[in-house]
């Protein structure tokens, strides 16, 4: 089975014609030919149905206009059997334990989080009890690393994988997105730090999601030539999110145009077997 460990849907109320604030993700809004919420919603769930890829877990985030929130996107999950929940919880919250157990009741196959835009900074000792709570539960943590373009605010510097490292130790499950990559040239590169990270923990791995721009072309290029880093690698678009560098062979379905595009860049298909073997007491 092919699993998108990382894809998003928009807030039930979000107006998209009205969007200016943010160029990058109106491109992608753009490429998508969407106006509101049901073209979105039927655009992406008809796009999965007619890929190679068979399910999509849609990560929630709390807060934000853009996205959909965990109420909305458990439900989207119940009514489309083809997407899976994605729940999206903060750590220093005091009622954690409940929080995870409501999650869990939605059947979320995995927690995320978004340090700098929630402020959480992941190597302090005050996520000991939520790490211990995901590893009691097997529940993956997916982690946005690198510096955040779409939703900005709070310290980048939280958004480091070694900040991670303390939950790897405690044995949860790391999927850091992005494998701590950067967009621009000019901004702070957090690569070789995940690549040591995925070296030393078994369970620590990087999503592909969002290797998009031609800057990014060179982390692929690496990671297609290390066979024991692409063992730690898993297939996701963080839809909708396209990939630009394959223009001209694309199949007008985002799902698709990123799965060939890995067929293609010559990846193990170890990147689309692993989303399962993580996620796949939850579906």
């Amino acid at each position: 089975m092919i699993i998108d460990i990382h894809s998003h849907m928009i807030n039930k109320n979000f107006d998209l014609s009205s969007y200016k604030h943010n160029f990058t993700t109106k491109m992608f809004f753009l490429r998508l030919q969407t106006k509101n919420y049901n073209e979105y919603y039927e655009k992406m769930s008809l796009s999965l149905e007619k890929s190679n890829v068979d399910k999509a877990v849609l990560c929630a985030i709390e807060n934000v206009v853009t996205c959909s929130n965990n109420e909305q996107t458990a439900q989207i999950c119940r009514e489309n059997e083809n997407f899976l929940y994605g729940a999206n919880l903060n750590p220093y919250d005091k009622d954690i334990e409940q929080a995870i157990e409501k999650a869990i009741q939605d059947k979320a196959v995995l927690v995320k989080i978004l340090p700098s835009f929630q402020n959480i900074d992941l190597s302090s000792k005050r996520c000991i009890p939520f790490f211990e709570l995901l590893k009691e539960h097997n529940i993956p943590l997916l982690v946005h690393t690198g510096i955040e373009h779409t939703i900005k605010g709070g310290n980048q510097d939280f958004n480091s994988p070694e900040r991670l490292e303390l939950a790897a130790k405690l044995g949860v499950k790391i999927i850091a997105a992005h494998c701590g990559t950067k967009l621009n040239f000019w901004e702070k590169d957090y690569f070789d730090i995940w690549c040591k990270l995925a070296h030393k923990y078994e369970n620590f791995y990087g999503d592909l999601g969002a290797m998009i721009l031609f800057y990014r072309r060179d982390y692929l290029k690496k990671l297609r030539k290390d066979n024991f880093l692409q063992s730690k690698l898993l297939f996701a678009t963080d839809f909708p999110c396209y990939p630009y560098i394959n223009l001209n062979k694309k199949q007008d379905n985002i799902f698709n145009d990123w799965f060939f595009l890995f067929k293609e860049l010559g990846f193990n298909d170890t990147i689309f077997t692993n989303n399962e073997k993580l996620i796949k007491a939850y579906y």
